[in-house]
């Protein structure tokens, strides 16, 4: 009994083994299946690459926030060397989203937080008073404090500062961030330091190099600077100094230092690795950290 229960067995199996040779292929290239990995995407009417094809691409471009001021040294030095090194390589800069905020540690003088000379007391208290308290009670416009945004503007440096950033504003705005990217490199290089120009002509010798229209800017900055700036303060963060630089929302520690770092760890995340990202940037983060932050200069300037 047991070899013939055995051989009936056998030949069970080998007859259903037949039968799953011999049944139809079920591959996904079936008409009934899901064929998306081939597909080629359209939107508003514009072909796409195939969808495996995107992905392999990567995530998308890295998100890069710098918060800053025209004649901070620490910001200069970003613009014109830090920025100025990964703007000018085609290959990153095709994958950055670069936003900048040209206000940094400026404020509005306030009946509640005092009207004296730059403070970072006043400064503190204006972001608490009219951004925070604002922005946590849900006033989308920022406006229901009257008193927030109809003083003085306080520059951290000098009412020089203040036109420059407004200067810059306007050309983010009517030339776009590449054009603005060459003005600011060249404002806020050599020619800050020369105390006896004045914005205006600042403006004018920068305005070529940048290929900017003067008289547009000009009439930007008559005409909308007092609504660029309060745009800018609400932009603006809490920080605990500038240059203040976010990549993917997260705070670079060190921004002239560091910033490079941050982004190609975060370019490597969505699957991006441009050559100017070498293969132990990601190594010389996690190596780095935060280390040395407690000596950074803004280390004091805590809200």
């Amino acid at each position: 009994m047991t070899r013939k229960l055995l051989l009936s067995l056998l030949l069970l199996t080998t007859f259903l083994l037949g039968a799953v040779l011999a049944a139809p292929s079920q591959s996904s290239s079936s008409d009934d299946d899901d064929d998306s990995v081939d597909e080629v995407v359209e939107r508003d009417g514009e072909a796409m690459e195939p969808v495996f094809q995107q992905a392999a691409a990567g995530g998308g471009k890295v998100k890069v926030q710098f918060y800053g001021e025209s004649q901070c040294p620490f910001c200069r030095k970003f613009v014109t060397e830090t920025w100025n090194d990964i703007w000018s390589d085609n290959d990153l800069k095709a994958l950055i989203d670069y936003e900048y905020v040209p206000w940094g540690n400026s404020y509005f003088a306030t009946e509640a937080c005092g009207k004296g000379p730059y403070s970072p007391g006043e400064r503190a208290c204006f972001y608490d008073h009219c951004i925070y308290k604002l922005r946590t009670f849900g006033a989308d416009d920022l406006t229901t404090d009257d008193d927030c945004f109809k003083g003085d503007v306080v520059y951290q440096h000098s009412e020089k500062e203040g036109q420059v950033d407004i200067y810059e504003s306007c050309i983010i705005q009517n030339d776009g961030v590449d054009k603005a990217v060459a003005f600011t490199y060249c404002a806020e290089g050599d020619l800050m330091d020369n105390t006896e120009m004045s914005a205006h002509e600042l403006l004018m010798e920068c305005a070529a190099d940048a290929d900017i229209d003067v008289a547009a800017t000009q009439s930007c900055a008559d005409g909308q600077g007092r609504d660029i700036e309060i745009a800018n303060a609400k932009k603006t963060p809490a920080h605990p100094g500038v240059p203040y630089v976010l990549v993917e929302g997260i705070a670079v520690p060190d921004a002239n230092g560091q910033t490079k770092l941050f982004l190609c760890q975060k370019l490597a995340e969505k699957g991006h690795h441009p050559s100017a990202c070498s293969s132990n940037h990601s190594d010389r983060l996690l190596e780095h950290g935060t280390a040395g932050a407690d000596k950074l200069w803004w280390k004091q300037a805590t809200w």
